[in-house]
């Protein structure tokens, strides 16, 4: 049924476009959010190390459930 198929390269292009504008979206929120609650980088090998990303979820969600 070659003729109802999708030419593979126009999907592909979508796919990657689609991947592309999702990762911007993200990247600029969490940018946005950092500003937003000033959280600031720490130092990986002090005590108690969070990633930013840790930082944020729990500035944005609270540290309830996400607290281990």
């Amino acid at each position: 049924m070659q003729a109802f198929k999708e030419p593979v390269v126009a999907a592909a292009r979508r796919t990657l476009a689609a991947i592309i504008a999702i990762l911007i979206v993200l990247l600029g929120g969490i940018a946005l959010l950092v500003k937003y609650y000033g959280i600031m980088a720490t130092d990986p090998g002090a005590a108690g190390y969070q990633s930013v990303l840790s930082l944020l979820t729990a500035a944005v969600v609270g540290k309830g459930i996400f607290t281990i």
